[in-house]
C-alpha cells in the first residue's frame, strides 16, 4: 500500500456507521414491500373493474339477442316505463301482467342472485387463502 491508499483506509476507518439510522435496510425493504402490495392492489382492482365492465357487455348482449330472438319486446310497449305519473301501483301491476315482463324480471332477479352468490363465494375463497 503506498501512502495515499493509507490515508484513505484512516478516513474511511474514521467514519462510523452512525450516518445510517439503526434499521435504516429492514425500514427501506418494508417501504419497498408496501409498495409493490398497493401497485399489486390497484392492478387486482383493475383488472375486477375491467371483467365486470366485459361480464356486463356480454350479459347485455345476450339479454338483447333474447328479446330480439324470443320476445321481441319493444320499449314502447312498456307502458310502465313511460307513464309520467306517480301512480307506482299502477305501474308494477303493469310490470306482472305481461308475462314477457316477467320473464325478464325473473332472468334479472337470477343474475342478481347469481353476482351475489359469487361474490359470497369469492370472499370466502379470499380468506381461506390469507389463513
Amino acid at each position: 500500500m503506498d501512502e495515499n491508499d493509507k490515508n484513505l483506509k484512516e478516513l474511511f476507518a474514521g467514519l462510523a456507521d452512525e450516518s445510517v439510522p439503526f434499521n435504516f435496510e429492514v425500514k427501506i425493504q418494508k417501504k419497498i414491500e408496501e409498495r409493490i402490495a398497493k401497485k399489486k392492489e390497484s392492478n387486482e382492482l383493475f383488472h375486477q373493474i375491467s371483467f365486470a365492465v366485459i361480464i356486463a357487455v356480454i350479459i347485455s348482449a345476450v339479454l338483447y339477442f333474447l328479446n330480439y330472438k324470443y320476445f321481441g319486446l319493444q320499449i314502447n310497449n312498456l307502458k310502465f316505463l313511460l307513464t309520467d305519473s306517480i301512480n307506482f301501483t299502477g305501474k308494477i301491476k303493469s310490470m306482472f301482467s305481461n308475462s314477457l315482463s316477467l320473464t325478464w324480471l325473473i332472468i334479472g332477479l337470477n343474475v342478481v342472485l347469481l353476482i351475489f352468490a359469487e361474490r359470497l363465494i369469492s370472499e370466502k375463497l379470499s380468506r381461506k387463502e390469507k389463513e
